[in-house]
């Protein structure tokens, strides 16, 4: 005889299906009836069973006062009683809650990191004083838009436009100066000159002297307190003297602690501006052709920029007679990550990295969300009759909701915490290899903290609201009976397309910029940059005996040429207004201007179009070459049309055209090529050697011990030309390693998604698959049985992902103006990569299901 506990079960959960609130009495009558008729066909004694009708009675009523208990329980211990069930359904199933926990933890904990960075690049310049009403002065026209304008600009705008309340004006001489303090010595990119009022503009807390007259006399300088240690130690650095490239001092007038906050105007030393006269030339600063200056005006309370744009446009022409050419206003908030103006004098960003690692970090936690939805659903009917007994024991919906909603929240806790400290671990790792702007306590500062909570509460809601509808939402019967409760077959296969069609775009991005820095670096740039040493010149000594110090150079068999000039490709360069012969009247172009000697051509491995290069002789001290681009916006023909030709560049003298040289790349392939001219000069601020390739560091041993021998204040300092130019696009390599990384990361958890899915599938399929073995299927036929449903969702997703990526990375190949082709290459490797990753996931899950004994699988079904 079955215990009675164990015959009626069934009976007692059939009979209670559907009736909600439960009457008590008619299921006992029910229940009791039932077990009449059972005895009856079973020959039991009347003997027996009333002793089994108490049992029944006495189990019935126990169950009835439990359920009633249980609905009288205080919240607190109900949510203990959640967080208990949760924990021990966590714990039975340790590989899914493992898969989902790893996950979670690595998605959230890239969300994390990925927003501190957001947050970071959005607040730049954001803590400036009246930021909103301060903008930058830029100059457009027919050559691509400046970020530099004339000298007289800012302070003539003051005068003349009511609309402006104030000026102030920055200068970054093109080359970076050698400063020195007794036997401290260093080339100091971050050198700047600035207007008197620049400290009104842009913070800084002055440890030593005051933003008042810091920067009103000539040959005065500022500096960091980190500059102040290394040139002074812990000496007061008010009132000592710095030398300039060897030959003029500056007195320090002044010790700033920067500020915390990043802006797009950085610097280690502030010189001021009226030293800029005397140290160029007397009409530096008030000549209208000299565009060198970076121009900050603020507007007055309640002005738009919108209305003084048409004033400025009749401000240049009225004081400059130029017709061309026209001024524009700058939010400064938006330099950092919107400006796209040549000629940035601090670094920069792009609005759309921004964008691209936002996107990344919301589809990790969303593909997470999405990996715990499918493991769930795969395991819900194994949970069908737990939530069955639920129910029948007077379990409200919301109840078994909340059940499901409070496992995900603990996981998902115990993946913050987790997070967290990975997080916390893997800030001087991204600092190293990726050159994110992290801090580890920049983790735990306040708005971090919230956004924690924040995503937190929002991945567990999201991962857990679809489980938790789809069992509340069950039918009892159903439950009850073991059916299938995971909800829409077709929204899972959904999820699993998402999940590997962002794996395949990010794949697909990853490939494209990849391909496009390799472009780069093997593109024919117009010169030869392989194996050209790079000097700085700093040192008044080494100037003067240029001549000497060349022909030194070049006795050695191992260098060639040397060629001394104010720029090298890749580097800065001032820029003016060229006026040309054959202009119409207030015509002019803004073009760049590099002064070389004769050597420079050959040092570079330049090509001439027509003509010849500078010879260094006084005859040519007039003569200029130009590039063909410049020859172009002049309109003068061909090359040979151009010789003699006269132009007149920044308002200097006349120069006539003695060369025109085939078109080179001064810039990054982000930009097109610029119009150049070239002048005549003994000296520059760089020194380009052409060395053997098989002799380098013979060569750099060489330029060592000359250098040593006439150099007098400034130490030897190299580099490489082609290791400058490569540097031009680190942004991008940046970006391709966080692409990478993320694809890795998706494709990851795509993977565990598409492995729950294929669980599900092998589950629910496990009689049929017995039949079929039985019937003689061999395991190659069920694993084909299985694998043809799941890997036909990649190749859906591998459709979608074509045109998503191509219009992706079509757009981001447009921001260079030499990029790479999109070929069918590239999204063939990216889609037979994830279709092979999926197969071998699925693999794994079929095969385990095609060596279970049908035997087996049959019983259990």
């Amino acid at each position: 005889m079955t215990h009675p506990s164990k015959a009626g079960g069934w009976l007692f959960r059939l009979l209670t299906v559907g009736r909600h609130p439960v009457d008590t009495d008619q299921v006992e009558r029910d229940l009791l009836e039932a077990f009449e008729r059972r005895c009856e066909r079973i020959g039991i004694r009347e003997a027996r069973r009333g002793y089994w009708r108490d049992l029944i009675s006495i189990s019935l009523n126990t169950a009835w006062r439990d359920a009633e208990r249980d609905a009288r329980i205080p919240r607190p211990i109900m949510l203990r009683d959640f967080l208990i069930t949760a924990v021990r359904s966590l714990r039975r199933s340790r590989w899914l809650t493992a898969s989902n926990l790893l996950g979670l933890t690595v998605s959230i904990a890239c969300c994390l990191l990925l927003v501190r960075h957001v947050l970071n690049e959005i607040a730049v310049d954001a803590h400036l004083p009246e930021v909103d009403r301060t903008y930058r002065v830029v100059r457009g026209g027919e050559q691509p838009t400046q970020a530099s304008t004339s000298g007289p600009t800012g302070p003539r705008l003051v005068e003349l436009l009511p609309e402006v309340a104030s000026s102030t004006r920055v200068f970054r001489y093109w080359n970076t100066p050698f400063i020195s303090q007794g036997d401290i010595g260093s080339i100091e990119h971050g050198f700047l000159f600035a207007d008197a009022n620049h400290f009104e503009f842009f913070q800084g807390e002055f440890v030593e002297g005051s933003a008042a007259g810091a920067l009103q006399t000539p040959n005065s300088v500022v500096l960091t307190t980190e500059k102040a240690a290394v040139y002074f130690g812990d000496e007061p650095a008010l009132g000592q003297r710095l030398l300039f490239s060897g030959d003029r001092e500056l007195v320090v007038t002044g010790v700033v602690q920067p500020s915390e906050q990043r802006s797009h105007l950085t610097w280690d030393f502030l010189a001021s501006f009226s030293t800029i006269p005397d140290m160029l030339w007397p009409g530096a600063v008030t000549s209208w052709g000299f565009n060198a200056y970076r121009t900050y005006v603020r507007l007055e309370p309640f002005v738009l920029p919108e209305s003084v744009a048409p004033k400025l446009t009749d401000f240049l022409e009225r004081e400059t007679d130029e017709l061309t050419a026209s001024l524009f206003l700058e939010p400064v908030r938006d330099i950092y990550l919107h400006s796209s103006v040549d000629g940035q004098i601090g670094p920069v960003s792009d609005i759309n990295y921004v964008y691209i690692l936002a996107s990344i970090a919301l589809l990790l936690v969303l593909l997470a969300c999405i990996n715990y939805t499918n493991l769930a659903t795969a395991r819900a009917s194994v949970r069908a009759r737990e939530v069955g007994v639920r129910k029948v024991l007077g379990a409200s919906r919301s109840q078994v909701a909340l059940q499901f909603l409070g496992e995900s929240l603990a996981l998902v806790t115990v993946a913050s915490v987790l997070a967290l400290c990975v997080a916390w671990l893997a800030v001087p790792v991204l600092q190293d290899m990726v050159g994110l702007s992290l801090t580890p306590a920049s983790l735990l500062a306040p708005e971090m903290l919230l956004w924690a909570v924040l995503i937190l509460v929002g991945v567990g809601l999201l991962a857990g609201t679809y489980p938790s509808v789809v069992m509340s939402s069950a039918q009892l019967l159903s439950l009850v009976r073991g059916g299938d409760t995971s909800g829409n077959a077709r929204l899972r296969r959904s999820l699993v397309v998402f999940q590997f069609t962002m794996s395949i775009v990010l794949i697909v991005s990853a490939i494209v910029i990849a391909r496009q820095l390799e472009y780069v670096e093997r593109a024919r740039l117009g010169f030869d940059q392989e194996a050209v040493l790079v000097l700085e010149i700093r040192d008044p000594e080494v100037t003067r005996s240029m001549e000497a110090f060349k022909g030194e150079l070049t006795r050695h068999a191992s260098i060639s040429r040397a060629s001394a000039a104010s720029s090298i490709p890749g580097g800065t360069f001032p820029t003016g207004n060229v006026y040309w012969e054959g202009a119409g009247d207030g015509e002019t172009a803004m073009m760049g201007g590099i002064n070389t000697d004769a050597d420079y051509a050959a040092a570079l491995g330049l090509e001439l179009a027509a003509g010849r290069f500078l010879t260094g002789r006084e005859a040519d001290s007039s003569a200029v070459v130009v590039n063909e681009t410049a020859l172009a916006r002049f309109g003068w023909g061909g090359p040979e049309e151009a010789l003699g030709r006269r132009v007149s560049w920044g308002g200097g003298s006349d120069a006539h055209v003695v060369g025109v040289l085939r078109d080179y790349h001064v810039k990054s392939l982000h930009e097109p090529i610029t119009p150049m001219l070239l002048f005549p000069a003994r000296t520059g601020a760089h020194l380009a050697l052409r060395v053997d390739r098989a002799a380098v560091s013979e060569a750099l041993s060489h330029a060592r011990e000359t250098w040593d021998a006439i150099a007098v204040n400034q130490p030897f300092s190299y580099s490489f030309l082609d290791e400058q130019l490569a540097g031009q696009y680190e942004t991008e390599r940046t970006s391709a390693r966080l692409i990478a990384a993320s694809a890795l990361l998706t494709v990851l958890i795509a993977c565990l998604g598409l492995l729950g899915l294929a669980a599900f599938t092998a589950e629910r399929r496990i009689r049929e698959i017995g039949i079929r073995k039985v019937l003689g299927a061999t395991q190659g036929q069920i694993l084909g049985l299985l694998g043809r449903e799941l890997l036909s969702l990649v190749v859906v997703a591998f459709v979608l992902a074509v045109p998503v990526s191509y219009v992706a990375m079509s757009r981001w190949l447009d921001r260079f103006a030499f990029h790479t082709e999109l070929g069918v290459g590239l999204f063939l490797v990216a889609g037979i990569g994830a279709l092979v990753i999926a197969g071998g996931t699925v693999a794994y899950q079929a095969f385990s299901a095609a060596r279970r004994d049908p035997v087996v699988s049959l019983r259990t079904e």
